[in-house]
């Protein structure tokens, strides 16, 4: 049998690289960023469509996470209330005691466009994480936080905010997915008002980002309800080499 110098160099071209198995693999991390791109597709539709008492609320965050050596874990991001024309920015280092405590002081701005006076706030946060395992998938978390809010158009407040919630954890087609559902409750410190919020969410772990969707139902007594939804990308910069954890 004959070939042309061009198939020679094809085949061994093809020998060295084995193109037919990098195409499946290519077309099997296509068909899952189909799957994952089609939930959230879906998961906004329905929240957009949702019949509420007051117009649902959405933002869009994007930011990023990076190692902080063996101490924890820095979470940054930036977002736009696409409904509310209002902006905000935090930042969060988690240090991480043990598998069950977790300890996150954090620093947000807030600003509000649509107010007259485009209202701003500097809030400050303090909060312990309790994690407890239940099994390798589930586990049930505590989450006590203090929280000061320092507004230009109102007197300063300050929170305490207690979340419970579980998570659970399960993999699609290979890829690690979280999903959780926390109840949080509000004590305003100043005069005792109460105020609650319900989440559902998910988090989609790729190896260059982690795609999540949120949605929450806040309620307080004489106010009608708000819905929210939150769909935030984060890049893992650890995954990409620019941090690492292991100790020199």
């Amino acid at each position: 049998m004959f070939y042309r110098y061009t198939d020679l160099e094809f085949l061994s071209l093809n020998k060295c690289f084995n193109f037919p198995y990098l195409w499946d693999k290519f077309l099997i991390k296509m068909n899952q960023l189909k799957i994952i791109i089609l939930f959230f597709t879906l998961s906004i539709s329905t929240f957009l469509k949702s019949q509420a008492i007051d117009a649902p609320h959405s933002f869009v965050v994007v930011g990023f996470t990076a190692n902080m050596g063996n101490l924890g874990k820095l979470t940054t991001f930036g977002g736009y209330g696409t409904t509310d024309n209002s902006y905000i920015a935090r930042v969060l280092p988690t240090f991480t005691i043990n598998k069950y405590i977790s300890l996150t002081p954090g620093y947000a701005f807030f600003q509000d466009y649509e107010s007259k006076n485009e209202n701003a706030e500097h809030q400050i946060m303090a909060y312990a994480t309790f994690t407890l395992p239940i099994s390798k998938k589930l586990s049930i978390t505590d989450r006590n936080m203090y929280y000061y809010q320092i507004k230009n158009y109102a007197s300063n407040t300050a929170t305490y905010r207690n979340r419970l919630g579980l998570n659970y954890k399960i993999k699609v087609k290979d890829i690690p997915v979280s999903l959780y559902a926390h109840d949080e409750i509000y004590i305003n410190l100043e005069n005792g008002k109460l105020r609650n919020r319900v989440y559902v969410g998910s988090s989609v772990s790729l190896s260059w980002l982690t795609p999540q969707l949120m949605y929450y139902m806040q309620s307080e007594k004489g106010k009608n309800n708000k819905h929210y939804w939150m769909l935030s990308l984060i890049v893992p910069l650890e995954k990409f080499g620019f941090f690492s954890n292991k100790k020199k």
